[in-house]
């Protein structure tokens, strides 16, 4: 799937011989794909109380967010998953209640290959899952893992 492929559901026509059409699909396909990437900056920008802090400059490797979802006063009612901490490395950890809230209105998978595709998206080991198995706690799951440096990408925002 290329970046303005994504517009092709959006732009589907079909003319008056019969045939299939996707008029503007690669200007279009080009503007969502734009929209993906800053509704992830915005959200991890503004919303950085909605990520559990994990790793060794924030809290313990086993923390894990309330029941609730509440983390102390500054806690965001809503989670989104986890931020890790390792040295220089930073990475927030997306589980699939956070990764719709962000992307709603688009296909997740879509979403989550773009964001792979531009190089901010970390997958496991193998690279055939687009979520990265981590351990939490001594729990296996599986979540969409986002570079940092998305923050300094040049987003036109």
């Amino acid at each position: 799937v290329l970046f303005h492929d994504i517009a092709k559901p959006a732009t589907f026509t079909v003319d008056e011989t019969g045939r299939i059409r996707f008029n503007g699909h690669d200007s279009l396909g080009a503007e969502m794909t734009e929209e993906i990437l800053r509704r992830l900056k915005g959200v991890i920008e503004a919303e950085r109380s909605a990520f559990t802090p994990i790793g060794d400059e924030d809290t313990a490797e086993d923390a894990e967010p309330s029941p609730k979802g509440r983390d102390g006063d500054a806690r965001s009612l809503r989670t989104h998953g986890f931020r890790r901490v390792r040295g220089p490395e930073v990475r927030y950890l997306f589980h699939d209640e956070g990764w719709s809230y962000v992307f709603r209105g688009f296909n997740l998978t879509d979403a989550a290959r773009f964001i792979d595709e531009a190089g901010f998206l970390e997958r496991d080991g193998e690279g055939k899952h687009l979520k990265k198995k981590v351990k939490i706690r001594g729990e296996s799951h599986r979540l969409y893992c986002v570079r940092s440096s998305i923050l300094e990408a040049d987003l036109g925002d």
